[in-house]
């Protein structure tokens, strides 16, 4: 199985190799590259074995002398003296943990299942000789497998010192990489399942009894409880009678209608991999021809999007896939941490980070590398002719927008697992990219189904604006409805038509 950037890559084909149920998988190995971030522990050519893992690339980018600092601050690495920095400061997230037994929990570290981490340490204990030597070229020592140190996981390829020091100094983090988190996360929320589903499979009853999720054809993923509430609160959704939902992987796939049109949605829990799996599980399992995503996100142009407002990207990209490069590299990268040295620009020895091209994979067609994945044409198209007289919800429960709230097209939409309140960071974004708007899942709904080769539209509800006022709850609400109000508006005709063309 190869393995590549960004890490919902991996969320995906673990997540396929899991729940095929011509496999039958009782658990992973994983092997594969890593960067030491500390050379007195392990030096190139070693193996290291963790006993837990953390993804350290979901941050809370906090806006400039923020009252709540996080654990990185920028301007501590101001250079030659350390300072202000109008970057701020980021704090390190817990992730949520999906499993099919438990209600999920918030996690940093994730364990390595102890059976499997005691039998390797049993085994390699013994007389195990690693390769030293290669076309003539030879490691400086003898190659050692070393136990017992913590992982860290981002999509940071990282070159870089200080953010290498850092995370050594804050986490206990030994080694870095990209992958490893993916695999044990998915591990532990599927393994168990995975052998349950060999036995017998979660959607077999409702298949052979009745033809209903045969026939469903469209997708609707949503990433928080706000969004299924504006869902629910709306009455459009009707839960079938017999079978109103599956479990599967520790997430509910709802079978119904919505607005008499046959769905099934899931809540796919917030940051990417979350949103790459639940997305994957629903392709997978079910003869879903396309996905329809809602959800909310931050507006990065004041003057463009407002809260309340809903966004119909027609592109969006994975902003959070950087080479972090050294200190003064010479080839510096779109990011430059001394820029935003604070009175006046100079050095930060965070150095610079160039955005990364992901990989793209397809049914169809030779992986590719893509910067920018774009919205289906077809559906986009729908509905902007569906939504020119749109009107959106102003008010909710005693809270009303300034404005009176607008559909915007035409976008172009960040994601990553950084949640942006930082003001300088969200110009970066507009001017670098000319991206509108920042979320954590858009760009993840967009890489699984296009690998699918499914099609899909995004709607995002505006909540916050970067560096302005934290919205009111009743401001986010309004911001889920009317994103789910533009969803169900724009494409329930469509669908439809294109449900019984398929159907005959």
């Amino acid at each position: 199985m190869g393995l590549s950037y960004p890490y919902v890559n991996v969320a995906t084909a673990v997540q396929t190799l899991l729940l095929n149920k011509t496999f039958r998988i009782s658990g992973i190995v994983f092997f594969g590259n890593a960067g030491s971030l500390d050379e007195n522990v392990l030096v190139p050519g070693d193996v290291v074995v963790p006993e837990a893992v953390a993804f350290t690339g979901v941050w809370e980018w906090e806006e400039f002398r923020a009252q709540n600092k996080g654990k990185l601050v920028f301007g501590n690495y101001n250079y030659p003296e350390n300072g202000e920095n109008l970057l701020g400061t980021a704090a390190y997230e817990n992730i949520t943990l999906y499993s099919p037994s438990e209600e999920p929990k918030e996690v940093f570290w994730l364990p390595i299942s102890s059976s499997w981490y005691k039998a390797a340490t049993e085994e390699l204990t013994k007389d195990l000789k690693f390769k030293e030597c290669h076309s003539g070229r030879c490691l400086p020592g003898t190659a050692k497998v070393v136990f017992g140190l913590k992982a860290s996981t981002s999509d940071f390829y990282v070159k870089n010192k200080a953010y290498g020091d850092f995370l050594l100094e804050k986490f206990n983090a030994s080694t870095t990489d990209s992958a490893i988190l993916l695999v044990l996360g998915l591990l532990l929320v599927t393994a168990k399942q995975s052998t349950q589903m060999s036995l017998k499979n979660p959607t077999s009853d409702i298949e052979t009894s009745n033809c209903k999720v045969a026939f469903l054809r469209l997708g609707l993923v949503l990433t928080s409880d706000n969004n299924e509430k504006a869902l629910r609160d709306s009455g459009l959704f009707e839960p079938d009678s017999e079978n109103p939902h599956v479990d599967i992987a520790g997430r509910r796939f709802h079978v119904g209608t919505l607005n008499k049109t046959p769905i099934m949605y899931v809540k796919s829990g917030t940051h990417s991999v979350n949103v790459a799996t639940a997305v994957q599980t629903l392709l997978l399992k079910f003869p879903i021809s396309g996905i329809i995503f809602f959800g909310s996100s931050g507006s990065l142009d004041k003057d463009m999007l407002m809260p309340g407002d809903v966004a119909v990207p027609k592109a969006v990209a994975f902003t959070g896939v950087w080479e972090w490069k050294k200190f003064r590299s010479e080839n510096k990268g779109k990011l430059v941490f001394g820029d935003f040295n604070y009175p006046e620009n100079g050095e930060n020895l965070l150095g610079t980070a160039e955005h990364q091209k992901i990989d793209l994979f397809s049914t169809s067609e030779e992986s590719k590398e893509v910067f920018w994945l774009p919205i289906s044409s077809s559906w986009y198209e729908a509905a902007t002719e569906e939504l020119k007289d749109l009107k959106l919800k102003k008010c909710h429960s005693g809270t009303c927008l300034p404005g009176t709230p607008k559909v915007v097209f035409g976008s172009k939409a960040s994601t990553s697992d950084f949640y942006v309140k930082n003001k300088a960071y969200g110009d970066f974004l507009l001017e670098k990219f000319n991206a509108s708007t920042a979320d954590s899942a858009s760009a993840s709904v967009a890489l699984t189904t296009l690998s699918n080769e499914k099609i899909f539209v995004v709607f995002q509800g505006v909540s916050n604006v970067a560096g302005g006022k934290s919205s009111n709850s009743g401001t986010k609400y309004i911001a889920s409805y009317n994103a789910f109000l533009a969803a169900t508006s724009s494409l329930i005709q469509f669908l439809r038509t294109t449900c019984l063309r398929v159907m005959r």
